[in-house]
C-alpha cells in the first residue's frame, strides 16, 4: 500500500486498487490452558529450569525466562508483571507478591510501568514451597547484581526483562 500511495503522489496511476480491498481476518482461535495432569508436568520442569546451574549469559537467560513462566504458571501472572515484579514486591513474611507494574517494551528499552494491564495493584499468596523457588532464584540474583529493592526478580543482566523475550 505504501509504494502504490507513492505512485499515486508521483501521478504514475490515477488510484490505488489497494485501497478498495479489504483486509482478510483470520479466524480466531480459542486460547488452550493446561489441565491438571500438564501443569504437572511442566511446573516441575520450569522450576528445575529456574533454579538450574550453568554460568553465562545463555545460563542466565535460560533461567530467567523459566523463573517468569513458572510465575506465570503458579502465581497466574501475565509475562509482563512476572518482567516487573521488584525484590520489594516479594513479602515472604505473608508468603505472597504484590503485583502493582508491568514492564513495558514501547519506544525503546524495556522499562517498568507503575501500573497492571487493569489497572489495579493485588497480592498473589504463594505456598510455602513454591515462595521457596522464588527466593532462591532471588537469593542467586542477589549474589550476581546485588540486593536493592528495586531490583527486578526476572533479570538475566541485572535490567528489566524482555516480556516478548520470554515469550
Amino acid at each position: 500500500s505504501g509504494a502504490w500511495r507513492h505512485f499515486r503522489a508521483l501521478g504514475l496511476c490515477g488510484s490505488s486498487p489497494v485501497e478498495a480491498a479489504t483486509r482478510p481476518t483470520p479466524p480466531r482461535r480459542e486460547a488452550a490452558s493446561l489441565d491438571a495432569g500438564g501443569m504437572a508436568a511442566l511446573s516441575p520442569l520450569l522450576e528445575a529450569e529456574a533454579l538450574g546451574g550453568g554460568e553465562g549469559a545463555a545460563a542466565d537467560r535460560r533461567r530467567a525466562c523459566a523463573l517468569a513462566a513458572w510465575l506465570a504458571l503458579n502465581a497466574g501472572l501475565r509475562c509482563g508483571e512476572a518482567c516487573g515484579l521488584r525484590r520489594r514486591d516479594v513479602e515472604s513474611f505473608r508468603s505472597c507478591l504484590h503485583v502493582a507494574g508491568t514492564v513495558v517494551e514501547a519506544g525503546g528499552p524495556a522499562r517498568r510501568q507503575a501500573d497492571t494491564k487493569g489497572h489495579r495493584s493485588r497480592n498473589v499468596a504463594l505456598a510455602p514451597a513454591a515462595m521457596g523457588v522464588v527466593l532462591s532464584s532471588l537469593d542467586r540474583a542477589g549474589a550476581r547484581w546485588g540486593r536493592a529493592r528495586s531490583a527486578p526478580v526476572v533479570t538475566w543482566d541485572g535490567s528489566w526483562a524482555r516480556p516478548s523475550a520470554v515469550s
